[in-house]
């Protein structure tokens, strides 16, 4: 990704440094499948998005795709690749995709493909997809890059990255 869109936040402790690192490892200890994990982290992430000052300023309701999809005309319920539907204050909607994969796994677009197609449209403003790899195809972040609503990645949390960006 080109340095102009990449913004890094910081962490403000520690002490949230060490509560994620636990929780985390603690979902991948006690969960049975990779969709066990999957869904657990979907869970901190949404109370991540819900509790976290920068998004609570940001965002006025986190939806479940089904919550939020079943009050949509021309959306459907099914899984499309997008967990959460984030209201901004600001007017539109964030999808957000999470990703709860070991810390060597190479992320493809392939991983991305729903998320990314069905996301591309109204009334979506901006698309955030967190993920606990350390590693992109380069494929991936050349199709990140050139997105509209566009993606960019923000390292506001220890392990996991947010990769967000609004038009």
């Amino acid at each position: 990704m080109s340095e102009e869109t990449q913004t890094y936040l910081t962490l403000r402790s520690e002490e949230t440094d060490i509560g994620f690192y636990s929780t985390l490892n603690c979902i991948r200890e006690n969960a049975n499948t990779q969709h066990g994990i999957g869904k657990l982290f979907e869970r901190l992430m949404q109370k991540y998005f819900t509790e976290d000052l920068l998004y609570k300023n940001r965002f006025s309701e986190i939806y479940l795709w089904s919550e939020w999809a079943e009050n949509q005309p021309g959306f459907d319920r099914r899984d499309l690749g997008i967990d959460f539907v984030a209201e901004e204050r600001a007017g539109g909607y964030c999808p957000i995709q999470c990703k709860c994969y070991a810390e060597d796994t190479r992320i493809a677009r392939g991983d991305l493909d729903s998320f990314i197609s069905y996301s591309n449209r109204a009334p979506f403003t901006a698309r955030i997809f967190v993920d606990t790899s350390n590693d992109w195809s380069a494929n991936l972040r050349r199709t990140l890059d050139g997105l509209q609503p566009s993606c960019h990645a923000n390292d506001c949390m220890p392990e996991a990255r947010i990769h967000h960006r609004s038009n």
